[in-house]
């Protein structure tokens, strides 16, 4: 494909590219282990703990696997990153499929984190760093609703697949889909740099002064930047806010079932639906309003999507899609910030080892919270005290938020 393919800069063609990867090959992986929790537990008898230890396992694993990405990303390039773990990937469904016990998931699951770090978040973060500036905002936001969309669409196809064939054959469907569809785009049009095709960033000709200015080089080294204060209190706050993803990722179907929603497949597909607009309105925000207030807002949404499960009852139950509304706007628009915050903090130049170490921090707080959360009901009974949980951590991190010092 040529650099300029019908007057489009080709950084949208990436964009695109960059999107699938994550509507497809991170989605597939993620997102849907909320439609397997329940199945796997009336086909081999597992607790919810121990469905939960192995999202754990493959999460705390994906930590350390962030730090050799954002390594790799930077010896390798995206490019061949992203086709070997959509290959990974593939390998880890499959297997998932054939399983018959539990330790054989916990093996495949931490195989499956290990293909969606590799597609995932940093490299595509890395890409639209590398090829966009003036627009980065509006790009990051853009490629960022591929995980929204990507998770509503894959739950739904994973949930249709599975009450029509089992839940063997749904995770085939969802191989297939990574083999047939990911593995081809980011090998077609997948560039690691538009240096690469004699372009510049956002498509300006070469020598041509951007319109907001050059973009400014890294003030510090890689190691000068994760030493910093703020470096510390964004790791924090991603540790705080991973936990919240975990815990719903994992156990948010079950936990709206237990407050008598009806179908919760859908409203937690509706969540992810609506976390699209917080990615696309926020992370265009982004190019005129400081990061720092954007994120505290993040915060207050992620604390009343909790009250609003706590209110839920049978006399209630339109609450329920305050928790959709608040939970998706926040987590869309958090994913989406953080990635440009840090690159205004520490500029591009070694975005994607600083992201790698910020992005340990996420994961081990989604393994963090998804235990805890079904430690919680398998102690009690019900979810009640794990959203109150998960309400003192949205507050906890709404008040380290104020702590981060541009």
């Amino acid at each position: 494909m040529p650099p300029q393919t019908g007057g489009i800069y080709y950084g949208w063609w990436v964009a695109g590219a960059t999107f699938t990867a994550l509507f497809i090959g991170l989605s597939s992986g993620f997102y849907t282990v909320s439609v397997f929790l329940e199945p796997l537990q009336h086909a081999f008898g597992w607790t919810k703990t121990q469905v939960s230890s192995g999202f754990m396992a493959a999460s705390f694993f994906s930590g350390f696997q962030s730090l050799m990405t954002g390594f790799a990303v930077s010896r390798w390039g995206v490019r061949r990153v992203q086709l070997a773990g959509s290959l990974i990937i593939v390998t880890a469904l499959s297997a998932l499929s054939l399983m018959t016990s539990i330790y054989q998931y916990y093996g495949f699951m931490v195989l499956l984190f290990a293909g969606t770090s590799f597609v995932g978040t940093i490299p595509c973060q890395t890409l639209i760093s590398q090829w966009f500036f003036r627009k980065r905002g509006a790009a990051m936001g853009l490629i960022m609703t591929g995980n929204g969309t990507g998770g509503m669409a894959m739950i739904f196809i994973a949930q249709s697949a599975l009450e029509i064939w089992g839940w063997r054959a749904a995770y085939r469907v969802l191989a297939a889909l990574v083999l047939l569809v990911v593995f081809p785009v980011i090998f077609f049009i997948t560039r690691n740099r538009p240096e690469d095709m004699g372009l510049e960033k956002d498509g300006e000709p070469p020598g041509m002064e951007n319109l907001c200015g050059p973009e400014p080089a890294a003030a510090l080294s890689f190691r000068q930047a994760v030493r910093s204060p703020s470096f510390r209190v964004m790791c924090a706050l991603m540790l705080l806010y991973g936990m919240i993803i975990g815990a719903m990722t994992q156990h948010a179907i079950a936990m709206l079932r237990t407050v008598g929603v009806g179908r919760p497949s859908i409203y937690w597909s509706l969540s992810l639906g609506i976390s699209v607009c917080g990615r696309l309105i926020l992370g265009n925000m982004a190019d005129r309003i400081p990061k720092k207030n954007l994120l505290t807002i993040c915060w207050i949404l992620a604390a009343l999507g909790f009250v609003s499960v706590l209110l839920i009852s049978k006399h209630r139950p339109a609450w329920v899609i305050g928790f959709s509304a608040c939970y998706g706007l926040s987590m869309g628009s958090f994913v989406t910030l953080v990635p440009l915050y840090l690159s205004e903090l520490y500029g591009v130049a070694h975005f994607s080892k600083i992201m790698g170490m910020a992005h340990f921090f996420l994961v081990s707080g989604i393994s963090t919270g998804t235990i805890v959360m079904g430690r919680i009901f398998d102690l009690t009974g019900s979810y009640v005290n794990g959203m109150v949980f998960l309400l003192a951590v949205s507050t906890l991190g709404f008040i380290m938020n104020t702590r981060v010092k541009e």
